[in-house]
């Protein structure tokens, strides 16, 4: 299980001409360095969400993505 102090998690989505679609979301994951900046890159996504997706599901699937990609890579939620 990896070990970071603390996390952050930067989401962003879209849909042109929402709700219609087409839409997409990405994510990044950061551990924060002592100074509360951005340090070094954990990892990070994106996925293609297709049609009829708002920007604001848009949004969601892009953070339960980020989600899940740090409970797929054995980060404990805790440290979050």
């Amino acid at each position: 299980m990896a070990n970071f102090h603390r996390l952050v998690i930067y989401v962003d989505g879209a849909s042109r001409n929402t709700p219609r679609g087409p839409a997409g979301a990405g994510w990044e994951l950061y551990e924060m360095n002592n100074h509360g900046a951005d340090g070094q890159r954990i990892a990070n996504g994106s996925q293609y969400l297709g049609y009829n997706i708002s920007s604001n599901q848009a949004e969601y699937k892009g953070l339960e993505a980020a989600l899940d990609s740090i409970a797929d890579n054995g980060i404990s939620r805790r440290y979050l």
